[in-house]
């Protein structure tokens, strides 16, 4: 059973997520409280109000989940809090992600934000090393067999991913 980490911060496409991928695999946040606490240390690495001890406290609790966690995969929304453009999915992955298998999903029909998503998702050849999807306004079974298909495919697929990590909002 893989462990998969849903990165989100809209609860019904966490529940929707969660859901569809519950049955075969083991999921964090593994309910409602944890999803908000999640979300909640999202907000105080990211947001531009907060001070240094405040972020360093909150790179200390999502490096600690992450290890706890031990993700195979992760299902990673784009824009992670509205009005943050600091936290995204891009972001996320370049300051705690290394060596894993992600799956970006974003609501967001712009070509410069999916050529931004697709740029990073190649290693340095040019290999897919990742995945994205537009997320679809209804979330219908249809997207829920697609999610589930990108899934079996990702947990499949050996790469590295030697990119650096880089919490240098500090």
């Amino acid at each position: 059973m893989a462990n998969i980490m849903i990165i989100e911060d809209n609860i019904s496409h966490y529940r929707f997520f969660s859901s569809i991928l519950m049955t075969e695999h083991s999921v964090f946040p593994s309910d409602e409280s944890e999803f908000k606490k999640f979300r909640s240390l999202l907000s105080k690495m990211y947001s531009n109000g907060n001070s240094t001890s405040v972020k360093k406290k909150a790179i200390a609790a999502i490096t600690d989940i992450i290890s706890n966690v031990l993700p195979d995969l992760y299902i990673m929304d784009y824009q992670l809090l509205e009005g943050e453009d600091a936290c995204n999915g891009l972001s996320f992955t370049r300051d705690f992600i290394r060596a894993s298998h992600i799956l970006f999903v974003t609501g967001i029909d712009s070509n410069k934000t999916i050529n931004k998503i697709n740029s990073y998702t190649k290693d340095q050849q040019g290999n897919n090393i990742m995945e994205s999807i537009l997320k679809e306004e209804t979330l219908d079974d249809e997207f829920a067999e697609e999610i589930r298909m990108l899934v079996k495919k990702l947990l499949k697929t050996k790469f590295s991913d030697d990119r650096p990590l880089d919490v240098s909002n500090l």
